[in-house]
């Protein structure tokens, strides 16, 4: 018999169908409308944090999803961990709030102690000071605090999902880039941290590891296998192209690095991409996410006025 299903099926069904994109369940249970925010709940509330240390509940529920770019969908997801493991463990802490502050400075910690491009790591007596003196609520032992720092650095909360390349990464997906020749191809790009890798297709992506994309001394191999990889350190602007002519229905913008980035990019300063509108918006969302670059409204701006000149 015909049952519709609750926002507790639908829930179960986001923590245990296999394959499903954990980058989409971060942004579905981060929305804040009535029915994610009943998914988020029940989502929270089918986990089984009884009597689990802090982190190891911080682990189970990071991998089931992949936290979202934007701070209120972080801040609403992490609110409902807070919540529910308090429920679940009374007398671990003060106060909800401070679970909940805890569980965020817990990430920027793990981000902080295995990120092979950060140089100078948090150290224990740092991280314990991070934690003193927050809020109303009285302090954490020290010894917990230290236990919680100690259990991070030795065993690192992974939060990555898909394979190689795509581990981790902030976006990635198929454009359509033009060639030197100035032929318009399909290319697989990749955006992890502050760098844009562009493949020749997904397959490839996948199989090129991380270490790879991040050692210097794997550049023969990037090169054999035809990767590209543009730095986005310096800043880098996007705009579009109303002069150039692109794929059918799509459009087509520049991707110009600032030539104040330090950093060498294999590829060509000036990469031209097309794409749907909203696939472009998209992606100029993304990057503006890891190059804190406020140039997103400005791509917005810009189409709204291509549209208006179109009507």
């Amino acid at each position: 018999q015909y049952r519709e299903n609750t926002y507790e099926d639908v829930a179960k069904f986001l923590q245990n169908f296999p394959g499903l994109d954990k980058s989409c369940i971060g942004e579905i249970l981060g929305e804040g409308d009535e029915m994610s925010l009943e998914i988020l709940t029940n989502f929270v509330e089918y986990m089984d944090f009884g009597e689990s240390p802090f982190d190891m509940a911080l682990r189970l529920f990071l991998s089931k999803f992949r936290l979202p770019g934007e701070a209120q969908k972080i801040d609403r997801i992490m609110e409902a961990f807070a919540k529910h493991f308090c429920a679940q463990n009374e007398g671990v802490f003060p106060h909800e709030d401070v679970a909940y502050m805890l569980s965020f400075s817990l990430i920027m910690l793990n981000t902080d102690l295995h990120n092979p491009n950060i140089k100078n790591k948090m150290t224990e007596v740092q991280f314990i000071k991070n934690n003193t003196g927050v809020g109303d609520w009285p302090d954490l032992p020290k010894e917990f605090l230290a236990s919680m720092y100690n259990k991070i650095k030795e065993n690192e909360i992974k939060m990555n999902d898909g394979k190689g390349a795509l581990a981790g990464a902030q976006k990635h997906g198929l454009l359509t880039r033009r060639s030197k020749r100035k032929n318009w191809k399909p290319a697989y790009f990749v955006l992890r941290e502050k760098n844009l890798y562009i493949f020749k297709d997904e397959d490839e992506a996948s199989h090129t590891s991380p270490e790879e994309l991040e050692d210097d001394q794997s550049s023969q191999k990037k090169k054999e296998k035809k990767i590209m990889k543009v730095s986005l350190e310096g800043g880098v602007q996007l705009t579009t192209l109303g002069n150039v002519k692109g794929p059918k229905g799509k459009v087509v913008c520049e991707l110009a690095v600032s030539s104040g980035s330090e950093q060498k990019s294999d590829a060509d300063s000036q990469v031209l991409i097309a794409a749907e509108e909203e696939e472009v918006k998209a992606w100029a969302e993304a990057i503006a996410k890891v190059t804190d670059n406020p140039f997103e409204e400005l791509l917005s701006h810009k189409m709204d006025n291509k549209r208006k000149k179109s009507k």
